[in-house]
């Protein structure tokens, strides 16, 4: 194959690129700044438009091209400062990861100015700027409070709830006690809490969850270690991971970079593998605050009344006015009323929003170069403390060629002077910080004694180690942390093969912990409905198991969150909690386990409520599928539907991939979680990149994507890998380039020199 040669000014030598059969770039180069410039090159070849409306989103700008839509987000880049953190935070780039960092940026741009650009950018009427390294940053800083919002949509939603519902019902609804007493006025000002920025950040459920895990040597089949990897967001087409294997001296790293920037964060090089989750942490701080009758200043408490501060800034919106955005702060941090004013939204009592990142701004960059270029576990540990100024707090799971596993918490977070997991209020003089702590500082857990290490978002004590207090009130549901780590204690022959099933085991231990109470409250049942008769035993009988031709799992999904939840919540009592149903599923859980609540005085009255809500399920799932119980399909409701963000326009309609049905659920640990609580309930959120690494096996990993690596629909690698990844099928890529299936082969030369 004779390569085509293709200039690339910012080289300082030519640079190898070979495609394989799903189009993964193998970037061989003679300097590590070499191979991350043709890895910018390649990812924008790709991926352009989709990066571009990535950094859109970061600094605000993306209404400027898809108008009012997207001015939600806008809003909340602006208010809370994205860019403005993350042009402080590349000041503090060391010199080898700036000339890293320069390289990939300078691949990029030689892209953008190569041409053809890709066709989106002609259908909207634009053309990109060049790209900059705080670009890179500024995703990572819109993606970080996505992550945050993990914890933050909790904190939120539960205290107006609480204030709604009163201390007796509000305790039930908290995965642990309640942190603090509650007197009359906290109470008050929670009841009519401000949670605009939830729906304006993307809609009723937060985009982030993801697995991970490693078992040591004596616990594979092949007596080397083995990590996995699925970080679970948005489902989007196409996905926002990207693949790449770059090669140079002191650099051989493969696996999934989030699109945008240079940092393999989901892969492997020669010495050891690695993969990630949201740590789950509290690092938002809400503040409630009380302003005085003239408009421009706050109760500060023991300070008194304070100045507030005042800015303006001017979004522009495609085919209107710019919009005129007026964001006041205290010295909690920016009032959230701009937000709820961009979206037409009442505001709330006025609430300040302090994030660790934005208050002490820093990057995950050197961390992860280093980590690319790491020798083994002792290289991560050094590293680990460069994560500190990282935009979002991470679990790391890593595992060496020399059988040595890692459970790292990764990043800082507030050490907070009253407790967390409350909004405070300003003018008692709540909601100040003793500054960030490093979670990096003591290692979590290595070669630990059982020989595995798993993550699922639960909560595991480093944050709250770390914040000296409560810095993980709100972890994750531990079902698919429980099923990833019975089954990986469960065995000592774990293989490749075995963690791809894992990463789409059905099994949702949360369903099967509420069952006993339904088998409970419906025995002895016995509905005039023969329908209904023939569901509930076909409830009674499911085992938790979510395939897609599950009855079971289709009927007990109906019940629990569009009929047990609302009959808990009421609109009327509670607005709106229902609908957030990943919060509102503790207490739901809570209840329909105890016998007696402050909802049903005993056994018998909790037995009503439930075989009330099951024929309400039931009348839902006739109409949408008919009078057979066990012809009902899970499948039939729950459909992941990913499209190109353009796929309304003829052009890009091959962008509209057509739903699969799926399985999985909100907890097993083939997360999928619910794009509303009542059916057709849709996946919005799950894995778009699966990994499995051999640490005996340094030639290859295994891997899928939930689409393909192109982001143009028209290319045969927009969604190809797409039946794999709904098959739960990894593909074995090589990584040994004198072995490698080369389909194409493109010679990047320094802009004054032809191959």
């Amino acid at each position: 194959m004779i390569p085509t040669p293709v200039s690339l000014p910012g080289l300082a030598a030519p640079v190898r690129v070979l495609r394989d059969g799903l189009g993964i770039p193998h970037v061989l180069a003679a300097s590590p700044r070499d191979a991350y410039c043709g890895a910018g090159w390649c990812m924008a070849g790709d991926r352009l438009w989709q990066m571009d409306l990535m950094r859109r989103l970061g600094h605000g700008r993306a209404a400027e091209v898809l108008g009012r839509p997207v001015l939600g987000y806008d809003a909340v880049s602006r208010t809370l400062g994205f860019a403005e953190a993350a042009t402080r935070a590349v000041a503090t780039f060391h010199e080898e990861d700036a000339a890293l960092v320069d390289g990939f940026v300078a691949g990029i741009n030689a892209r953008i100015a190569a041409r053809p650009l890709p066709p989106e950018f002609e259908l909207l009427g634009y053309e990109p700027e060049p790209w900059r390294a705080v670009d890179s940053l500024v995703i990572e800083y819109f993606v970080g409070f996505a992550l945050a919002l993990e914890s933050l949509e909790p904190k939120l939603v539960l205290a107006r709830a609480l204030g709604a519902l009163g201390p007796e019902r509000g305790a039930w609804l908290y995965p642990t006690p309640l942190p603090r007493a509650l007197d009359a006025e906290r109470l008050a000002a929670y009841r009519d809490l401000d949670t605009t920025i939830l729906a304006a950040f993307g809609g009723s459920n937060p985009a982030g969850g993801s697995n991970a895990w490693a078992v040591a040597p004596a616990r594979a089949a092949g007596g080397a270690a083995l990590v996995a990897g699925d970080p679970h967001l948005l489902h989007t087409a196409p996905s926002p991971w990207y693949l790449m294997h770059l090669v140079a001296p002191g650099l051989d790293v493969a696996g999934a970079a989030y699109v945008g920037g240079p940092l393999v964060q989901v892969g492997r090089n020669r010495a050891g593998a690695w993969s990630v989750t949201n740590l789950t942490a509290d690092d938002t701080e809400v503040v409630l605050e009380r302003l005085h009758a003239d408009g421009v200043r706050y109760d500060a408490g023991p300070d008194g009344w304070l100045p507030l501060a005042r800015r303006e800034t001017a979004i522009a919106v495609r085919g209107e006015d710019p919009y005129r955005l007026v964001v006041r702060e205290t010295r909690n941090g920016p009032l959230l009323e701009s937000v709820a004013a961009a979206v037409g939204a009442p505001a709330g009592p006025p609430t300040a929003l302090r994030w660790k990142a934005t208050a002490a701004p820093g990057h995950s960059l050197a961390g992860w170069l280093a980590v690319h270029r790491s020798a083994g576990l002792a290289d991560v540990l050094g590293a680990a403390p460069l994560f500190d100024g990282a935009p979002f707090q991470t679990n790391a799971v890593y595992a060496d060629r020399d059988g040595h596993l890692a459970h790292l918490a990764l990043g800082a977070v507030p050490r907070r002077r009253t407790v967390g997991g409350l909004p405070a209020l300003g003018w008692r003089g709540e909601g100040t910080w003793n500054g960030v702590a490093s979670l990096a500082a003591t290692p979590w857990r290595v070669d630990p004694p059982e020989g595995a290490v798993w993550t699922a978002n639960e909560t595991t004590g480093a944050a709250d180690r770390a914040a000296g207090g409560e810095g993980q009130p709100f972890g994750e549901h531990p079902a698919r942390a429980r099923r990833i780590r019975d089954t990986l204690l469960g065995g000592r022959a774990h293989t490749v093969e075995g963690f791809a099933r894992l990463q789409v085991d059905d099994l949702d231990l949360a369903a099967a912990a509420n069952l006993p109470a339904l088998r409970q409250a419906l025995a002895g049942w016995g509905p005039d409905d023969g329908v209904v008769a023939r569901a509930a035993a076909e409830l009674v009988a499911w085992d938790g198991h979510t395939p897609v031709g599950s009855a079971g799992a289709a009927l007990y999904h109906v019940f629990f969150y569009a009929e047990w939840l609302p009959l808990l919540f009421p609109e009327e009592a509670c607005p709106g909690f229902a609908s957030r149903w990943r919060v509102a599923t503790w207490g739901a859980e809570a209840v329909l386990r105890a016998p007696r609540s402050p909802w049903f005085d005993d056994p018998d009255a909790k037995a009503r409520g439930v075989r009330a809500c099951l024929a309400r399920a039931v009348d839902r799932l006739r109409t949408l599928a008919g009078d057979d119980p066990a012809a009902w399909r899970w499948g039939d409701l729950h459909r992941v539907a990913c499209q190109h963000p353009l796929a309304f326009a003829p052009r890009f309609a091959a962008g509209a991939l057509p739903p699969l049905p799926l399985g999985g659920s909100p907890y097993a640990p083939n997360q999928q979680r619910l794009g509303a609580a009542e059916p057709p309930f849709g996946a919005v959120v799950g894995a778009g990149v699966r990994m499995v690494a051999d640490l005996g096996d340094p030639d290859h990993f295994h891997v899928t994507l939930s689409t393909g690596q192109s982001g143009d629909p028209e290319s045969p690698h927009f969604a190809d890998q797409r039946p794999s990844w709904h098959a739960g099928r990894l593909a074995r890529v090589t990584l040994d380039p004198e072995h490698l299936e080369v389909a194409t082969e493109v010679a990047l030369v320094p802009a004054d020199r032809r191959a």
